[in-house]
């Protein structure tokens, strides 16, 4: 929570240990109080409900609630949401023109002959070994 807060998004790159190691994040998860809300526990997993609030240091509070994170069932995401979020989530092992291409595949999946293919799209090698 507080690498996405500092970076204003949750890439990859918030999960890398660098990334929540560093002393801005650190000093801000110093900050963060994590609390149960009874009645929402009491709704999972019908409902998932997430709140979050944030006091400034002058003292305004800002809350924000969601009650079905994006790509629930309850809240899916389009087809364009799905193709940015692969992308952003692998174009770096898999560069973007084999992102693209696992998707130009995928979306025809019901027409082609060798569902087999979409594992040379996908796969990843170490080096010299392909």
């Amino acid at each position: 929570m507080a690498a996405a807060l500092l970076d204003g998004d949750i890439t990859l790159n918030t999960f890398e240990s660098k990334r929540f190691l560093d002393p801005d994040v650190v000093e801000l998860m110093a900050k963060i109080e994590l609390r149960e809300d009874p009645e929402f526990t009491k709704q999972y997993p019908e409902v998932w409900n997430c709140r979050i609030r944030a006091l400034t240091r002058s003292g305004k509070q800002h809350q924000v609630h969601a009650t079905y994170p994006k790509g629930h069932p309850k809240n899916p995401m389009n087809d364009q949401e799905v193709e940015e979020k692969f992308i952003r989530l692998n174009e770096r092992l898999l560069g973007l023109q084999r992102c693209r291409a696992f998707f130009d595949f995928a979306w025809r999946l019901e027409e082609v002959n060798d569902v087999g293919e979409i594992f040379e799209l996908l796969a990843t090698y170490s080096k010299g070994n392909k």
